[in-house]
């Protein structure tokens, strides 16, 4: 049901329906530039997001913008994605691999001098790093300069693209 006047305010019903999703627990996604503003994101509602100088000004920004989402899928009769469902992380996955990745990555642990499992993680930790743009919360201590040619060569050694 599209709105004839785009400022017109949403009739009470659309408004009760942004109100509710608002409170969904929709996944919010931060990240900072290389200028360090920092910029939210909500991944289920393609284009939501907010930038500011602060994480507390970008979350507080935040409502607004997905409250203005939500009305324009509303008046535009579009589907609206629910939220991503809540997971409680263990801490453990179970990870199939190719038995020549596998190797590869024993070798690169055993060079680097620890754990399979934690090279495993210092390389996870570090891809994330790099594609959020902010740090995580893991693997804090400074990285071998090595680790992105050993990323390289793992994904070569596997015939794997590095997808960004």
């Amino acid at each position: 049901m599209a709105k004839s006047d785009p400022y017109a305010p949403l009739p009470p019903e659309m408004e009760s329906q942004v109100q509710e999703l608002l409170r969904q627990p929709y996944y919010k996604l931060m990240s900072t530039t290389a200028e360090g503003d920092v910029i939210v994101a909500i991944p289920e509602l393609p284009g939501c997001w907010t930038a500011a100088e602060t994480e507390a000004a970008a979350l507080a920004q935040l409502p607004e913008a997905m409250g203005v989402w939500f009305e324009s899928a509303l008046v535009r009769d579009e589907p609206i994605p629910a939220p991503f469902p809540e997971r409680d992380p263990s801490g453990n996955i179970l990870v199939q691999m190719p038995e020549v990745l596998h190797e590869h990555l024993m070798h690169q642990a055993q060079r680097e001098g620890v754990s399979l499992n934690q090279w495993i993680v210092t390389l996870l930790a570090h891809a994330c790093r790099e594609r959020a743009g902010r740090d995580i919360g893991v693997g804090q201590e400074a990285l071998p300069e090595s680790v992105p040619a050993l990323i390289e060569d793992t994904l070569a050694a596997t015939g794997t693209t590095n997808a960004r």
